[in-house]
């Protein structure tokens, strides 16, 4: 049994939406893999399109951010399903906020290319799919990697001592007694 609630149908639908979107993306990049260049003409277009600069779409550098992004989805799945619980819940977590970390980070830099900053090379094709496509989409996943990230804590991560009953707790909040609380009391009514 577990102390930790089901989450709410807006960090299910947050969970469900920022794995799928890494593990769309980790198909992509499998695609790419394969040597297709869909949706451009040729791999300097693509690089172009997607990057903003040439870069070579190699095996060396797909083979392990596929890797990357199959695994991070994985893991937001995981802790969707499963909640922080421990050592695999608490690695999980670091990967959930590793997730909001990353792709909020992306956004003062896709801002700044959105309004002009960056490589003159990239093109008007990287700068209307930053604009419609890239910049929307890290802040999304951004907010919904966050709100997964916060589920659960509430309850799983607070130490167990001294607030681990009504009693105990400051706020005498409705928390469950454990087999760790000092006061081995009945609780008031």
């Amino acid at each position: 049994m577990t102390d930790t609630p089901p989450p709410d149908p807006l960090t299910r639908r947050a969970g469900r939406f920022a794995a799928a979107v890494l593990g769309a993306d980790a198909a992509i990049h499998l695609y790419w893999l394969t040597g297709a260049t869909w949706p451009a003409s040729d791999e300097r277009a693509l690089s172009m399109a997607v990057l903003g600069y040439p870069v070579p779409f190699s095996a060396r550098i797909l083979l392990p951010l596929a890797l990357l992004l199959a695994t991070a989805a994985v893991a937001l799945s995981w802790r969707l399903v499963r909640g922080p619980r421990g050592v695999t819940g608490r690695v999980v977590q670091l990967v959930t906020v590793g997730v909001a970390a990353a792709t909020a980070g992306q956004v003062p830099l896709r801002v700044a290319w959105a309004l002009g900053s960056g490589s003159r090379t990239a093109g008007p094709v990287f700068h209307w799919l930053n604009l419609v496509l890239y910049l929307p989409g890290c802040v999304a996943l951004a907010l919904a990697a966050y709100r997964l990230a916060g589920y659960g804590l509430a309850r799983a991560w607070l130490p167990a001592w001294p607030w681990c009953c009504r009693r105990c707790s400051p706020r005498r909040s409705r928390w469950p007694r454990t087999p760790m609380c000092p006061a081995r009391r009945p609780i008031p009514r």
